[in-house]
């Protein structure tokens, strides 16, 4: 679908735009790169899957507050 939307918007920047830009996270937009894409797409997925694997399994400590719960979330994600 990424693809597909980006072939999209290539056609509408040729057809009626002198000035369009794009950001791509996944990278295909700047470079046509199916495998680079699948790549950053792939990270981005398993980062997700981290945050939420951490939300589900790291409860609030106590008299812990929310924030210092979210601080020590992000700290474990970004071990990994």
């Amino acid at each position: 679908m990424h693809k597909l939307n980006i072939k999209l918007f290539k056609y509408i920047e040729v057809k009626y735009f002198k000035n369009f830009q794009l950001s791509d996270e996944g990278q295909y937009w700047e470079m046509g790169d199916v495998k680079v894409a699948d790549m950053n797409f792939n990270f981005y997925d398993d980062m997700l899957d981290e945050v939420s694997h951490a939300f589900e399994n790291f409860l609030i400590k106590g008299d812990e507050t929310i924030e210092a719960s979210f601080e020590r979330v992000l700290k474990w994600v970004q071990k990994k």
